[in-house]
């Protein structure tokens, strides 16, 4: 590659990461300014290295590095997924996967487990929403890019992975090796409860989420006294989000119509107001949602819409997580894609998520906690929204 080839190659990196377009569709374009006058300075280190230094590295190989720089000064959520990458990630918002069925958070630097899914490697390793995660593997976890936690989680089935978690009221560190495996989450599970209350909870936000809802909540019509429930507890606790747009699609399930959550980005093209079509068949039947520390980002958007609107009373341990930021995954030429936070979410009165998640209406249960009770087990968050629900009919 000769040093005028190197000059195109970093230009063309750098200007095909400016984004153009709109949420709905965001473009990946080229763009020429004086943004770029240190692009020189990239193509002389991008040469430097590959002539000198002391093991050959293609130019792909350094492709992939620079593109991954570029995500060093952002926050943590935003990251570069190289083709291999990018097809698990898209594996992942499909609902099936080979890892080991955790969501992940980032508190204060320390990554934490806001849900282990059922039935997955691990919880079979024993591991717990609110497992704080000390190392991965002998790599120290403080710190950590959420890109880079995501690359250690994942691997081939069957292979082993040593995490190292604080666990509260533990005073040692707990050890735990869970095998990697093929994940699948069904995203919505349903009960019928005494007095012909439903209970669904959602488990995360993926692909078809919200038609799923509505079958469950049909069902459960067709169950209860006399065809018609008597009341819903929408239950989202450690639920680490997701899809946005089956958020909003959830969210209008319940709502006639009206703003569902605010958008608000530097660019103008990112910022949007995104509302419920008034065409929900549950929006008269009388709702209480359940939220913990676990609960966080599309699963706060639901919250403070609902909450925002007066269309549910919120019960839970303590508020939700507080990730209000919007990611939007954009293919690179050639392979690969970038995560890229491009904007803030607001409720629908313009109230802050980030950093300040949604407070329920009554705080019910041990502050501690995330999760979801086995069933049977006593569950003081439920038990008040069914009181609640209760008296709502009298």
């Amino acid at each position: 590659m000769t040093p005028s080839q190197r000059h195109s190659f970093a230009r063309g990196l750098l200007a095909g990461l400016v984004l153009g377009g709109s949420l709905a569709a965001i473009a990946v374009r080229a763009e020429t300014s004086d943004r770029f006058r240190g692009v020189p300075r990239l193509a002389a280190a991008f040469g430097l290295v590959e002539r000198h230094y002391v093991d050959a590295l293609g130019p792909d190989a350094l492709l992939e590095g620079a593109i991954d720089g570029l995500a060093v000064p952002l926050d943590p959520y935003s990251g570069y997924f190289d083709p291999d990458e990018a097809r698990e990630l898209d594996e992942l918002t499909s609902g099936r996967f080979v890892g080991i069925g955790v969501e992940i958070e980032i508190d204060d630097g320390w990554l934490v487990l806001t849900s282990v899914f059922p039935d997955s490697p691990a919880e079979r390793a024993g591991l717990r929403p609110g497992d704080r995660i000390l190392k991965l593997g002998d790599v120290l976890a403080r710190d950590l890019r959420m890109d880079a936690a995501v690359r250690l989680v994942r691997g081939e089935s069957g292979s082993p992975l040593v995490l190292t978690v604080r666990r509260a009221g533990v005073p040692d560190a707990v050890v735990v090796t869970a095998v990697r495996g093929p994940v699948h989450v069904e995203s919505v599970s349903s009960r019928l409860l005494p007095s012909g209350v439903g209970y669904v909870r959602l488990r995360a936000f993926q692909s078809r989420c919200a038609a799923d809802l509505a079958s469950a909540i049909e069902a459960l019509h067709a169950r209860a006294p006399g065809g018609r429930l008597s009341g819903l507890v929408l239950d989202v606790r450690a639920n680490g989000g997701g899809l946005l747009d089956e958020a909003v699609a959830v969210a209008d399930e319940f709502l006639d119509g009206g703003v569902v959550v605010r958008i608000r980005a530097r660019l103008p093209e990112h910022r949007a107001d995104l509302s419920a079509s008034g065409r929900g068949g549950s929006d008269t039947l009388p709702l209480a949602l359940l939220v913990d520390g676990g609960s966080a980002s599309a699963s706060e958007v639901l919250g403070a819409a609902l909450q925002d609107r007066g269309r549910a009373r919120v019960f839970g341990p303590a508020h939700s997580f507080g990730k209000g930021t919007v990611q939007r995954i954009v293919p690179l030429p050639g392979g690969g894609a970038f995560k890229l936070t491009v904007a803030r979410f607001h409720g629908p009165s313009g109230r802050v998520i980030q950093g300040e998640g949604v407070t329920p209406d009554e705080l019910v249960g041990d502050p501690d906690a995330l999760g979801v009770p086995p069933e049977g087990a006593p569950d003081p968050a439920l038990d008040a929204a069914v009181a609640w629900l209760a008296s709502a009919r009298r």
